[in-house]
């Protein structure tokens, strides 16, 4: 917003009907769209790199934490498989960046050109209603968060005994 503050985006109050970055100028104007598109394309491939990355490194930890820490094979496979759920259910957040965003890129940069039709500021409204539930539904089923609120829900009730987390609970 400091940017759009900086080069006039606040400015546009000529045939205003919504309240959005805009200025008089329509060059101004398709730098802002442009700006915007950028940093959601990034915020989306940097998602996407996170998602990728991370699945491999840890992956890998889980792999080698496992055999380091564990004897038996049968405790070694019991963690990995719980590993494994908790790492992919965490992953919906970056993905979650990809579904919500994409549509908001596709809008930012037909504006640059030409005004796109009714039916993607649908998408687009629809989209961005859509980021809330997403990211909450993404932390409801996310088992880390579940032990976190779990965890806080019984220091707040004072029936948590004041030990440490447990290896079983990383």
């Amino acid at each position: 917003m400091v940017i759009f503050h900086f080069i006039g985006a606040f400015s546009g109050t000529i045939g205003k009907r919504a309240c959005n970055a805009g200025a008089d100028d329509p060059t101004v104007t398709k730098v802002l769209y442009a700006i915007t598109a950028i940093l959601n394309f990034v915020t989306i491939v940097s998602g996407i790199f996170v998602t990728i990355v991370g699945h491999k490194n840890l992956g890998l930890w889980i792999e080698s934490f496992s055999n380091k820490e564990f004897l038996d094979p049968k405790d070694q496979e019991e963690f990995k498989a719980k590993k494994h759920k908790e790492t992919q259910r965490s992953f919906l957040y970056p993905l979650s960046t990809l579904l919500t965003l994409s549509t908001e890129v596709v809008l930012c940069i037909w504006m640059i050109f030409s005004m796109p039709p009714p039916a993607i500021y649908i998408v687009n409204s629809i989209m961005l209603g859509f980021k809330g539930i997403l990211t909450l539904f993404t932390f409801l089923i996310d088992p880390t968060a579940q032990q976190a609120l779990k965890h806080t829900y019984k220091k707040l009730r004072g029936t948590h005994t004041g030990e440490e987390l447990e290896l079983k609970d990383i």
